[in-house]
């Protein structure tokens, strides 16, 4: 027999009462969460409010943060309000001009993802604005009493309003809490592509077993391929280097945000993975090409970094190190972004000259994506390619930098083996009479062996830099010549002609043109001419403006500041080095045949 307790009808009322508040608030708390979290997220995918070519601010050199920051604050609608404002979080410059990164605060306290970011031209002009900015003329005043010991107090907007919140940092994860203290958000900060970057070692040669022991292929009859076995005197030569790879479920990768190895064409080898941060290899397990070619190109995409290319990265690209189908060839598949090495001979990977000159053929078609390129552009573009990997070959060791593939490429005459291509060298003495047109990889010579003249003139690095930048503006069909004049502007843009009088010289005694050498006539127009700019630059003798009808002349400062101005200069002028800070200066000339512009440096 079941005994059913008897309860009060008022008891049972009471109960009831009490219940149903703790229920409502419960169910307040998890919808405030969730609004809280989809607000987050939605954060990844809003687009911002876009503005090109908005304006102009008259900057003032002095305090340049504070003119930005208050035309702004005065022109915006979502911050008039006297509880916002903006909060500078980073600025830099770089060859556009001006980059400002504000956060929005409402009361002080910072709006999660309410961002401004500016760009401005040297002369003040607005380039670019992308606002994210909350209007909070839309909500009613919202009040924080803040608690720091559970965080950097923040606002989250959700619901046309703000939320109060917290943020914090455990080892690289981002907190994102509510105003009790309730967990939001977990977010490890080291993502990258798609999984998590993590600091792995591995051991490669560098760039080849041969370089680094200053020792060409077969000499005393050894320092050979030997079938990629384990052979001493090269397996020694192993060097233990660092590299980010990707962790996922307790295994590491050969991937992260620039590349991952994959397994494309026969013989169809499992790329390597570890259970611990380790990737050591010896020559004649397959692991070893897979980190070679992978760490290669990784330290070619840091090196492209370190020059300021930080946007060459935009894809992640796949390498396939054992590729058996190709023979003694490697190549770049633009189609599917795709680099793959060849195993024949001496297998491709193995020499990181290779793995640099193939991702330099990415990254040109990621700047200038360039189909159905002529042999001339080809050339061109081969030279390019061996240039870097002479430059990167030189920073390990200068022994036989000029020569290519130094153990890809085993020269047969010298060492005797049949099949053997014999790389090429980036010391040719050819000028641009020698070009044949029709074999791009014989051509290729002239354009690389200028580049490496003119590397030990300026510098490895601003050749480089120079060179890369030059990409973006040719067309499919260039010809030398007229790389050498883009190259030139390259100069001009970057460094006001500063190694124009070094670069000219080698350009003149290879056929490329005749450029001015003299430190006179550095720049002609229809109505000036401008000399001895190299002098000013050194700050040993005057810059001369000479015009051809009465002028006035005016020089600014890269941030629009009149520095100098003269009024109806019947013949010239001089300017003194003494007068000037380093940096940019434009010069502007206006008479009766118009108005010219020009642009000198003074270091």
């Amino acid at each position: 027999m079941r005994i059913t307790p008897k309860i009060n009808l008022i008891t049972y009322f009471i109960l009831t009462l009490f219940c149903v508040p703790t229920f409502v608030f419960a169910q307040k708390i998890n919808t405030q969460h969730t609004d809280l979290k989809n607000a987050l997220d939605q954060l990844n995918t809003q687009s911002a409010k876009a503005e090109f070519n908005s304006g102009r601010i008259v900057l003032n050199d002095d305090d340049m943060d504070k003119t930005i920051h208050d035309y702004f604050k005065s022109k915006l609608i979502e911050i008039q309000k006297t509880t916002d404002d903006l909060k500078l979080l980073h600025n830099n410059t770089s060859s556009m001009g001006y980059h400002y990164h504000y956060l929005q605060t409402y009361k002080n306290i910072p709006i999660y993802g309410a961002t401004l970011d500016i760009t401005l031209a040297p002369g003040g002009t607005i380039l670019s604005s992308f606002n994210n900015l909350i209007n909070s003329t839309t909500f009613e005043e919202v009040n924080f009493a803040a608690d720091i010991s559970k965080g950097e107090p923040i606002f989250i907007y959700t619901n046309q309003t703000i939320v109060p919140a917290y943020k914090r940092y455990l080892g690289y994860d981002e907190l994102i809490s509510d105003a009790n203290g309730n967990l939001i958000r977990q977010k490890d900060t080291r993502l990258y592509y798609m999984n998590d970057d993590t600091t792995v070692t591995g051991k490669v040669f560098l760039p080849d077993p041969l370089t680094s022991q200053s020792v060409i292929y077969g000499q005393n009859g050894t320092y050979q391929h030997f079938n990629d076995s384990d052979y001493a005197l090269l397996n020694d030569q192993r060097i233990s280097v660092n590299f980010t790879a990707t962790f996922k479920n307790d295994t590491f990768y050969l991937e992260n945000q620039y590349t991952k190895i994959v397994d494309i064409g026969f013989p169809f080898t499992n790329p390597v993975k570890s259970a611990q941060p380790v990737f050591n290899y010896t020559r004649k397990q397959d692991g070893f090409k897979d980190v070679m070619a992978f760490y290669h190109i990784y330290s070619t995409q840091l090196y492209y970094q370190s020059l300021g290319f930080n946007n060459l990265k935009n894809y992640q690209i796949k390498i396939d190190a054992q590729e058996a189908s190709i023979g003694d060839n490697s190549y770049f598949n633009p189609s599917d972004t795709t680099l793959n090495f060849g195993t024949g001979g001496i297998p491709d990977a193995e020499d990181g000259d290779v793995s640099s000159h193939e991702y330099t053929h990415a990254l040109s078609w990621f700047i200038n994506a360039t189909p159905n390129m002529s042999n001339e552009r080809r050339a061109v573009e081969e030279g390019m390619c061996d240039v870097i990997a002479a430059i990167k070959s030189k920073k390990y060791t200068s022994f036989n930098w000029r020569k290519l593939y130094n153990f890809d490429g085993a020269n047969p005459i010298a060492s005797g083996i049949s099949g053997f291509w014999g790389g090429r060298m980036g010391d040719s003495e050819k000028t641009y009479d020698d070009y044949t047109g029709s074999n791009y990889y014989v051509d290729c010579v002239i354009w690389s062996s200028i580049m490496l003249d003119i590397t030990e003139q300026i510098g490895m690095d601003e050749t480089a830099k120079l060179m890369l930048t030059s990409i973006y503006s040719m067309p499919y069909n260039i010809t030398m010549p007229q790389a050498a004049i883009l190259f030139l502007q390259a100069d001009s843009i970057l460094n006001a002609k500063k190694y124009t009088w070094k670069i000219n010289p080698i350009f003149n005694a290879r056929k490329l043109g005749n450029f001015a050498t003299g430190i006179n006539d550095i720049r002609v127009q229809q109505n000036f001419k401008l000399f001895n700019t190299l002098d000013f630059a050194n700050g040993s003798g005057d810059a001369i403006i000479e015009v051809t009808s009465p002028s006035n002349i005016t020089i600014y400062n890269l941030q629009g500041q009149k520095v100098l101005e003269q009024k109806q200069i019947a013949h010239q002028i001089s300017i003194s080095p003494s007068s000037f800070l380093s940096g940019f200066y434009f010069i502007i000339i206006q008479n009766e045949k118009g108005t010219s512009t020009a642009k000198i440096n003074k270091f």
